[in-house]
């Protein structure tokens, strides 16, 4: 039989807090991690027999009587709690089994348990779920996450606002779900098709929405496991309306087509695998060839590309890649016959049948020239702003909201000895010691919270060692008013933090020789108010030096005297040399 003592021993064992109380709260012991937990938490001891029913209420929010009427009907209880420990956060979890209640022997068993990891193990995965969820916002279609339950777990905004949901909401209860949109949910939750073949599904489909017409995109993945167990699915839906009513009116009529090229900016080339069918009007404004040389050749002919460009786009035309997608996406030159150069953006979409097969091909091709332009100026611009930066002596950057540095001048680069490129795009934490980048961290933090430039002073561990500066930083904003980075310019004042503290050491030197002094010794401002004194006060007026700290040096001597001391005390602020 397990006596009280063998229990006592046992806990004292255990590497958690345990303590033993009765049906009325009282405590009747506890091990030693229990005193200490109490001791930071009450700052004070818990004595044998206390009651602690008021000290559980405060601390964990036990309704006592509501606690035992629970531990009576047989339910195990767990409580969270937060405690901070030389400036730590632990979080515990409490755990509380009775024995023999309903007797006068009744125990109630508590036992904590750290979960601090636990805790920030939740707290990781909770900021992964936002960078998720920040990520998928930014896709242009609908993107949604289920679980092997078909229970929704993530999805983006545009997935919201297109089912009628404004906040956060369960699947499978399908509030406020607009209802000439269920068909296409339903589907898109039909999961059945992917998870028996095990295998990524795409297709595209037609959904009558409001009496019209609306073509979906869809693909959805089945996610396993290594195991082969299916944990849930993965989709996307984009809307394709406009690509199919295109291809429709290929289909149907070229000549309605014809209609629509020919009221664009862009130059319109329609062709299948033997030559060209069509081409618009702007053809000849871009090219500055007349349409009908268009019509001798399949594509862009090599000699109208530019020398530097025409290999890449020769090769991939010619590629089993094009003939077997179709597609193309590029930007690049051409030579017009009076010479000059164009920068064009070419679009190749296919035209399939029925059975998947391409029997037509149209590309759309813009003049970019004055984009190209406008990107030689901004880096012209940049390069500008760059030897800007790097004239002024002091370090300078700029980094985007995520914390990562854009831009930085000579100075930077030079304190932590690095390339700039070598920091640019890289974080805090990558530059320098952990403890100097959550000071920055914090820093950055305080003045996107205040939306205003703040200052600060800062101590970075360099190569060089530890260096001090004077910060002002300042939040970036876009024309709508949201932050999207922080500037910032720091001046080193290291050797001036270096002076200051060899002259507060050298004060120091100098107050411990006048204390050791054998003369009473007074030391006032230039305003007569006493800053220091070795026993003159005390000699006289039986005052503490303290006391007399702070206070205009004539209060303590005789109004006879008191024209006498001023004098005195002017005459050596007017010649400190004599």
């Amino acid at each position: 039989m397990v006596t009280e003592k063998d229990e006592k021993k046992l806990t004292e064992k255990v590497h958690v807090p345990v303590w033993v109380t009765d049906k009325e709260g009282k405590v009747l012991y506890g091990n030693w991690i229990f005193e200490l937990y109490f001791r930071y938490r009450l700052n004070r001891r818990i004595i044998p027999f206390e009651n602690i029913q008021p000290i559980l209420t405060e601390l964990l929010g036990i309704e006592w009587q509501r606690f035992i009427d629970q531990i009576h009907s047989g339910k195990r209880k767990k409580f969270e709690t937060q405690l901070n420990v030389r400036g730590k956060e632990l979080f515990y979890e409490i755990e509380a089994n009775a024995d023999k209640l309903n007797t006068n022997e009744a125990r109630i068993y508590f036992l904590a348990y750290n979960i601090t990891d636990r805790k920030k193990s939740i707290g990781i995965v909770h900021k992964a779920k936002n960078q998720l969820q920040s990520l998928i916002n930014n896709i242009p279609a609908l993107v949604w996450l289920k679980n092997a339950n078909g229970e929704l777990v993530v999805c983006n905004q545009k997935f919201k606002d297109f089912f009628g949901w404004n906040s956060d909401f369960l699947a499978s209860e399908k509030k406020s779900l607009l209802p000439e949109r269920a068909e296409l949910f339903d589907y898109l939750f039909d999961d059945s098709y992917i998870i028996e073949r095990k295998k990524h599904f795409t297709e595209e489909k037609l959904f009558i929405i409001k009496d019209e017409n609306r073509w979906f995109e869809i693909h959805k993945t089945p996610i396993f496991t290594e195991s082969g167990e299916y944990v849930g699915t993965s989709g996307m839906a984009q809307e394709i309306t406009q690509r199919k009513i295109i291809e429709n009116i290929l289909l149907e009529s070229e000549e309605k087509f014809r209609q629509f090229a020919e009221n664009t900016s862009d130059a319109f080339v329609l062709s299948n695998h033997k030559g060209v069918l069509y081409i618009n009007p702007e053809f000849e404004r871009i090219f500055g060839y007349a349409v009908n040389e268009g019509y001798k050749h399949k594509h862009i002919p090599c000699e109208w590309i530019h020398p530097e460009d025409r290999d890449k786009i020769v090769q991939y035309f010619n590629s089993e890649e094009f003939l077997h997608s179709g597609k193309f996406n590029g930007q690049y030159r051409i030579i017009r016959p009076d010479g000059s150069t164009v920068w064009i953006w070419e679009r190749v979409f296919p035209v399939k049948d029925d059975e998947g097969n391409i029997i037509r091909y149209i590309s759309v091709i813009s003049d970019i020239t004055r984009q190209k332009q406008l990107e030689a100026e901004l880096l012209i611009s940049h390069a500008q702003q760059q030897a800007i930066l790097d004239n002024i002596p002091h370090m300078a950057w700029l980094k985007d909201i995520g914390g990562r540095y854009i831009s930085v001048n000579e100075a930077f680069a030079r304190k932590f000895k690095r390339q700039k490129d070598d920091i640019i795009g890289h974080t805090d934490s990558e530059i320098m010691d952990s403890e100097a980048a959550e000071l920055q961290g914090y820093n950055d933090y305080l003045v996107v919270n205040s939306r205003q430039s703040q200052r600060f002073e800062e101590s970075i561990d360099t190569p060089e060692g530890t260096s001090f500066f004077e910060t002002i930083k300042t939040p970036v904003f876009d024309n709508e008013g949201n932050i999207i980075g922080i500037t910032g310019i720091s001046i080193d004042v290291t050797p001036y933090k270096k002076m200051e503290m060899q002259l507060r050491a050298n004060d120091d030197r100098i107050k411990a020789l006048l204390l050791h002094s054998t003369e009473s010794i007074t030391v006032v401002d230039t305003e007569g108010r006493v800053i220091f004194d070795t026993s003159f006060f005390y000699k006289v007026a039986g005052i503490n030096a303290e006391e007399a700290q702070g206070h205009p040096f004539t209060e303590f001597v005789s109004p006879s005297d008191e024209g006498l001391v001023l004098y005195a005390i002017n005459k050596a602020i007017e010649n400190p040399d004599e």
